[in-house]
């Protein structure tokens, strides 16, 4: 539909309103105060709204420099520049979407920053983090990924595609999706990772068949942690922001499926994943995302269920000592044992004894004997 001129008019007219409104005083650029104050979008019980936020650990406001995290446009290019101007009052007022996006981006990270030192894992991941934005992400098919992000493990970095949203909000203003990839980060540092699995796309059939039961164990566990991870990364997204709905704030086609707002589903048993996981093939040719976030959204809301009256902080303590346990349950798993779904809800009970009946309820009946009896002795 085409806009008219006098439609086009008014909106313009509505813009500049605006930004008279938040910049009546504003008269100096841009400087490299330290811990400047800017009006940004901000999140406060599950809501946005437009908020002065100090920027803490600020260095350069211009370059988006700051102690927590350093930016860059792409993987390798350039720092950004950020465009703002001082009111009177020394607020600063971004002057475009990405100075506002990248300012907001920052001011979440600083946040979370917090929270690992809060919960005792600050040391963990060196900062200043790196950041990535416009970065080229490309799925299994090689084809670029638009609004979306993702942790890189091996260049220990967030990376975020070109600024868009087919929701209410650019990732990079989402505090629960910041949130979600900074777990990827923790979670990678605490839990052990399985081995990259081989491609399989170019074996043969004789060498398909020998290694057909080796490689569907590897399936198995690399997609349990998978689940896991993304279960447990919904949750970290939920502490920080107290939004059960993040996600689909940024990406609505996948709300449903990542909604913390939900009837909960009893947990999979082994025999159920591994049936799943034989039917995807040895050599699957879709993505298995939606596997991984289906099982992962079952541990998210067991959390949300077990928790979500209660302050968020805590929650993130024993988010971190349920993944120390895992960490100790892979590595001492006997060979040949597989871990089995269950195993994080488990760990859950027994660390918070007064949540057993709940989460107890939530597994399959052969997952329910051992840990009733378990949970019984600590009640």
């Amino acid at each position: 539909m085409k806009m008219k001129l006098k439609d086009k008019t008014l909106v313009i007219w509505v813009a500049c309103i605006w930004f008279m409104i938040t910049c009546s005083s504003c008269s100096r650029p841009v400087s490299d105060e330290q811990s400047p104050r800017v009006l940004l979008p901000w999140i406060e019980n599950g809501q946005y709204h437009f908020r002065v936020v100090e920027l803490r650990t600020m260095e350069s406001l211009k370059s988006l420099r700051g102690s927590v995290a350093r930016f860059s446009v792409g993987v390798n290019g350039p720092e950004p520049i950020v465009r703002a101007l001082r009111r009177s009052d020394g607020v600063f007022v971004p002057t475009d979407p990405m100075s506002q996006n990248l300012l907001s981006l920052y001011a979440n990270l600083e946040r979370l920053a917090e929270l690992d030192d809060q919960v005792g894992v600050g040391y963990l991941l060196p900062r200043p983090w790196k950041i990535s934005i416009n970065t080229n992400i490309v799925n299994e098919n090689q084809r670029r990924l638009h609004n979306n992000a993702q942790y890189d493990a091996d260049r220990k970095m967030i990376e975020f595609t070109s600024f868009e949203s087919r929701g209410d909000l650019p990732l990079t203003v989402n505090a629960g999706a910041i949130a979600h990839e900074h777990f990827h980060a923790l979670f990678d540092v605490l839990v052990p990772s399985p081995a990259s699995l081989q491609d399989c796309s170019a074996m043969e059939a004789d060498q398909i068949a020998a290694r057909r039961e080796a490689r569907l164990r590897e399936l198995y566990r690399v997609r349990l942690l998978r689940a896991m991870n993304e279960g447990l990364a919904d949750v970290w997204g939920w502490i920080h922001s107290g939004d059960p709905r993040f996600v689909a704030r940024s990406r609505p086609e996948d709300g449903e499926l990542r909604s913390l707002e939900k009837g909960i589903q009893p947990i999979w048993t082994a025999k159920q994943f591994s049936d799943y996981n034989r039917a995807e093939g040895f050599c699957p040719r879709r993505s298995d995302q939606d596997f991984v976030y289906q099982l992962g959204n079952q541990y998210g809301l067991a959390f949300q269920w077990a928790f979500g009256s209660k302050d968020r902080v805590p929650v993130a303590h024993v988010v971190i000592e349920l993944l120390r346990k895992l960490k100790k349950d892979i590595m001492n798993f006997p060979d040949g044992d597989e871990l089995k779904p269950a195993l994080l809800i488990e760990n859950l009970a027994r660390q918070n004894p007064r949540q057993c009946p709940f989460l107890i309820s939530i597994l399959q009946p052969k997952d329910q004997s051992e840990l009733t009896w378990q949970c019984w002795e600590t009640l």
